[in-house]
């Protein structure tokens, strides 16, 4: 009975402090506080540099600069996958499109579990025109089979590097 008393106070604690808990109040913001960010004088201007298709010459300085994340594609036909092996780095996503009429399902290996690389599947059947993007958060090897139809030629490796 003693114990019932004390959850009873426990709960109506609870319901109280959250009754008196302001609206605005964000509960992550007092758990961890994000730091306020210093001032730019006002005389400062940043203005991105237009992107170009054709590669420019960088500065030994802007080596250093982690590169941009890419974008990759996998074109899904009858026939298979195009390509079936791809580099990439860590970061990057690769877009499978379907162009096939039988539908796909990309899923990382091994059927039917996809545990390899969990984050890598589509999770449904893909339609004609349809699209299934997956970032690589990490180096690792993934391959990959057509979920739907996992002893067709629609396999291949993406090697994050």
């Amino acid at each position: 009975m003693k114990s019932l008393g004390i959850l009873f106070f426990v709960l109506l604690g609870v319901i109280v402090g959250a009754w008196l808990w302001p609206e605005d109040q964000q509960l992550s913001s007092i758990i961890s506080p994000t730091p306020t960010p210093p001032e730019v004088s006002p005389s400062v201007s940043v203005t991105p540099s237009p992107t170009s298709a054709s590669p420019t010459s960088t500065s030994p300085a802007q080596s250093a600069t982690p590169e941009a994340s890419k974008n990759y594609t996998i074109t899904i036909r009858s026939s298979g996958v195009s390509p079936q092996e791809l580099t990439i780095r860590p970061g990057d996503s690769v877009t499978f499109v379907n162009e096939s009429a039988e539908g796909a399902w990309p899923a990382s290996d091994p059927h039917p579990s996809h545990t390899l690389c969990p984050f890598f599947d589509a999770d449904k059947r893909m339609a004609i025109g349809e699209t299934y993007s997956v970032t690589f958060p990490r180096a690792q090897t993934c391959s990959f089979h057509n979920h739907t139809n996992p002893s067709s030629a629609f396999k291949g490796v993406i090697r994050v590097q």
